[in-house]
């Protein structure tokens, strides 16, 4: 099984490119705009990897505060905000589940394919992912909004939860009062020798093995987004 805390520590710069695959319709976007105004909104980015979830907002919002326990994610993130000319964000080495900041300190919270995590490695689990809601609840604003998103299916057409603790921790986000929109996020590669190598650099090869075979450029990604108003 691949070493993905090793990639995020190691290898920042292919992990990146590989997101900048994701997602070539931009339906991301257009869902978070369709959900909530960000215009002029503090943001907590939590999870924040190479940025990707402060980049695509950075036109819109006031200031972002990025977390995440890999460092070096971080400062690749630190430089894109930099080179679009976005200076009003600071960043953080932390856990998910313990932010460094104030209470009621942001407008929007927002963790990208980061609270799955927890629902990964704690015991229990369950436990785990509520105890991350509450500090994540704890920092934000009266009337603001959290909105966590996940894979809902690396390769499949259509969503599906990839295992039974997948589906356990997407039904726990509803028992919270979440609701849920799934869309596509398929991945565009420039060539089928970049397809190969970005995606078994950071998949397991039997979720991936049967698309790295055909000819397509493109390669199905489907993707939850939950969100709640405190």
């Amino acid at each position: 099984m691949l070493d993905r805390l090793a990639i995020y520590r190691n290898d920042a710069k292919t992990y990146d490119l590989l997101i900048s695959r994701e997602d070539h319709e931009g339906n991301l976007l257009k869902a978070l705009k369709a959900m909530c105004n960000f215009s002029d909104k503090d943001i907590a980015d939590l999870g924040a990897g190479t940025g990707r979830l402060s980049v695509l907002l950075s036109p819109f919002i006031r200031s972002a505060f990025l977390t995440d326990d890999a460092e070096p994610m971080l400062k690749l993130a630190a430089q894109k905000l930099e080179v679009l000319h976005f200076n009003n964000f600071t960043i953080h080495v932390s856990d998910i589940g313990t932010i460094p900041a104030e209470n009621e300190s942001f407008d929007m919270v927002l963790a990208g394919w980061a609270l799955i995590s927890k629902a990964m490695r704690g015991n229990p689990w369950n436990e785990a992912v509520k105890d991350t809601l509450q500090e994540i609840h704890r920092v934000t604003r009266p009337g603001g909004t959290v909105i966590l998103i996940e894979s809902m299916g690396t390769g499949q057409e259509q969503p599906r939860p990839p295992n039974q603790r997948f589906a356990d921790y997407f039904q726990l986000l509803e028992n919270e009062g979440f609701q849920k929109q799934t869309i596509r996020t398929d991945y565009k590669f420039s060539s089928l020798e970049e397809k190969e190598k970005l995606l078994t650099f950071f998949f397991d090869k039997e979720m991936i093995d049967a698309g790295v075979k055909n000819d397509s450029l493109i390669y199905p990604e489907c993707t939850g987004i939950w969100w709640k108003k405190f």
